[in-house]
């Protein structure tokens, strides 16, 4: 139920919290809704035979059992953590390792143009690497509860965002514009960062067994 609640602010991702919280909070009105939900599926879709009753079970699988499945995960990683002790220092290493990720990236790319670049030049690294923190982050924590991770994610690529494009600009940066052009790259770095760091934390622990 905690990751349906996160899941929801996602484009696209976030329809998946209605199954979640559904099969949570009403486990046999979602058993219904799912069964409902696969037969008629089946019926606009042009498949028949065998090929329809897969199809069947596949929906089912998606709104009823899948979710069941991250709810009992969930109960038995909150057992083995339980036991451990909370950590939050590897956050920093995160940030340090990714901000210089991101600067290495930047010095190149001024090397070459002498303006530091947009989220769309390097939109690989800007998908990956808060990705990766993310799911380092929540798998470092120990026995921290999940929204603790969570906001050690957003944190994490907060700073990344931020320091990454003010030490890229102070290194690179030698026209008058350029104070504003950090700011604004700053700003849209640190947000879509926190937001994929966050995804990068939700995705390993719907993962992870």
């Amino acid at each position: 139920y905690n990751i349906a609640v996160f899941l929801g602010f996602f484009k696209y991702i976030g329809y998946l919290a209605f199954p979640i919280q559904m099969t949570y909070r009403y486990p046999t009105l979602a058993r219904f809704m799912a069964g409902h939900w696969a037969t008629e599926a089946v019926h606009v879709v042009p498949v028949f035979g065998e090929r329809g009753a897969l199809l069947e079970h596949k929906i089912f699988n998606l709104f009823y059992n899948w979710p069941l499945t991250i709810r009992r995960r969930m109960q038995q990683r909150n057992e083995i953590r339980a036991g451990l002790r909370p950590r939050y220092w590897h956050i920093i290493l995160c940030a340090i390792a990714g901000t210089a990720i991101f600067v290495i990236a930047d010095w190149l790319y001024m090397d070459k143009s002498g303006a530091l670049p947009g989220l769309k030049v390097i939109w690989g690294f800007a998908a990956i690497v808060p990705l990766l923190i993310g799911t380092v982050v929540t798998l470092g924590a120990g026995g921290a509860a999940l929204w603790k991770r969570i906001a050690g994610a957003a944190l994490c690529g907060v700073a990344v965002g931020v320091f990454s494009a003010v030490i890229s600009g102070l290194l690179g940066a030698n026209d008058p514009s350029g104070v504003s052009a950090i700011a604004i790259i700053g700003i849209w770095r640190a947000f879509v960062f926190t937001m994929i760091s966050v995804l990068g934390v939700l995705l390993t622990e719907i993962k992870i067994g």
